[in-house]
């Protein structure tokens, strides 16, 4: 509109070679005019609205989830399993870096590769703090509880040439302890995948507990989590 009304230059006739005068726009021609009048309209919102899309991000996995509740500076309960490569991996392991825990069916096809997906791309968009982060996959599913299964859910979701992915398994009995000491469970019905805590526990670079968040994998909200999850992490680093 600003443009539209600027005070362009008036037509003025120009002579053609038979001496009739024609009209021509000594300045933008009209058409021109109107076209970026159209586009600064169309523009210049989406412009001024990207300032904000960091924010208004966030807000959505905060509105749908509650958002990260900070906790009390509890140890992490300690383990000893193997992850996707047969080694044997301890929480003490894990020391002197940030940690995010979460509990995953090696062959869920809904909700754990997503939430593997946010938390890998959440980590990875720190840049050169990335490498200050693991994440500890933790497999609850009392079948499939090989170094095998949660090798090819890692292969699967290209998560296998991370250094800091680590999805552990070991015995159902395991399991169920370090589920208890969470103070978490799962579900196992005759038909369908298993019910299982959707949980991610950060803990800080001496062990300590530090901020849960529920992440409820909605899938139309990946790039919220990602968001919500990659600013936490930077209040701790």
């Amino acid at each position: 509109m600003l443009v539209a009304s600027w005070p362009w230059p008036a037509a003025v006739p120009v002579p053609l070679e038979d001496g009739a005068p024609a009209r021509r726009t000594a300045g933008v021609p009209r058409l021109v005019v109107g076209a970026v009048s159209v586009a600064c309209l169309l523009v210049l919102p989406l412009v001024a609205g990207m300032g904000l899309l960091g924010a208004q991000t966030a807000q959505a996995a905060v509105g749908d989830s509650g958002g990260v509740t900070q906790t009390p500076p509890e140890p992490a309960p300690e383990f000893t399993l193997l992850d996707q490569d047969g080694r044997t991996l301890r929480m003490a392991d894990l020391r002197g870096g940030l940690t995010l825990v979460v509990f995953l069916d090696p062959v869920c096809f809904d909700s754990c590769p997503l939430i593997a997906n946010q938390l890998a791309t959440a980590v990875h968009s720190l840049g050169s703090d990335a490498r200050s982060v693991s994440v500890l996959a933790i497999d609850v599913n009392p079948v499939f509880n090989t170094v095998a299964d949660v090798r090819t859910f890692t292969v699967e979701h290209g998560l296998d040439t991370w250094a800091g992915w680590h999805f552990v398994t070991g015995s159902s009995a395991q399991v169920a302890a370090l589920l208890a000491a969470y103070g978490e469970g799962i579900s196992v019905p005759n038909v369908g995948m298993i019910g299982h805590p959707q949980t991610i526990y950060l803990f800080g670079r001496e062990g300590e507990e530090l901020a849960v968040l529920n992440d409820t994998a909605n899938d139309d909200l990946v790039a919220s989590y990602v968001a919500l999850i990659a600013a936490e992490l930077r209040r701790h680093l």
